[in-house]
């Protein structure tokens, strides 16, 4: 059986427990969430544009110019460097109350988010 003040869930400044949820200075009593759910993340498309542009220059610098070899294999890494870091924006842990959706929190790591909504639910849960 879970304690009043036992936490369900506790990382960094993030603590779930039967009575509240509190992201930094922010706290949610449990009794006043109705729903909690993820936003997915949105995809960046600018930095993948830029990702593209640097590897096409670097091919065609590459091909035109005898010698900037080397040039061309850096400018194609570094486009590829930026579309892999630009692998999606963050998922958003959004939470509604009675004055509406309120964002908690926000990862790049979809599974942190379902651990703390499931710890979210389950708090909801108990407290009845």
């Amino acid at each position: 059986m879970v304690e009043e003040d036992e936490p369900l869930y506790r990382r960094d400044r993030m603590l779930i427990s039967k009575t509240l949820t509190q992201f930094g200075s922010t706290t949610f009593p449990i009794a006043n969430i109705g729903s909690v759910r993820i936003e997915p993340a949105k995809k960046q498309i600018a930095p993948i544009v830029v990702g593209v542009a640097l590897i096409v220059v670097g091919i065609a610098g590459a091909i035109s110019k005898p010698g900037s070899e080397l040039a061309g294999l850096v400018l194609c890494g570094l486009g590829a460097l930026v579309i892999w870091r630009s692998g999606g924006g963050t998922h958003k842990l959004m939470i509604r109350t009675g004055s509406g959706d309120q964002q908690a929190y926000e990862s790049k790591e979809l599974s942190e988010l379902q651990r703390i909504k499931g710890a979210i639910e389950e708090a909801v849960t108990l407290r009845g």
